[in-house]
């Protein structure tokens, strides 16, 4: 097991820098080749074009792949396999009553487009 981690370090170091790498020359070109003659940005170096994709990589992608999610993966593809037919079946119905009329289809559902008011 020791050694997994030895062999995981030295391979997950170089591709962490791989992609900031790639993706931070592809983020600064894109932004010197676009933004600056569009809205009159400055032009970036590298350093603020991997600083932004660092960035958006927090803002919207989370921090998940670094081993603290484990556990939670195909959470609903578990649950799918242990159901039987009648489950499914129920699951199914469910989810089309609330797709067709929204939130509120336990209630009855709310109005859709096509619906008349009585009020």
């Amino acid at each position: 097991m020791k050694n997994f981690r030895v062999w995981h370090h030295i391979f997950i170091i170089p591709a962490v820098a791989a992609f900031v790498a790639v993706f931070g020359c592809a983020v600064m070109f894109l932004w010197n080749a676009l933004l600056p003659g569009i809205t009159g940005l400055r032009a970036i170096n590298f350093p603020e074009a991997a600083g932004i994709l660092i960035l958006a990589r927090i803002l919207f992608g989370g921090l998940g792949g670094m081993g603290w999610h484990h556990g939670h993966k195909n959470s609903f593809k578990e649950r799918w396999l242990t159901m039987n037919d009648e489950e499914r079946k129920a699951f199914i119905k469910k989810y089309h009553g609330f797709h067709e009329r929204g939130f509120y289809a336990e209630e009855g559902g709310r109005p859709g487009p096509g619906d008349q008011k009585t009020e």
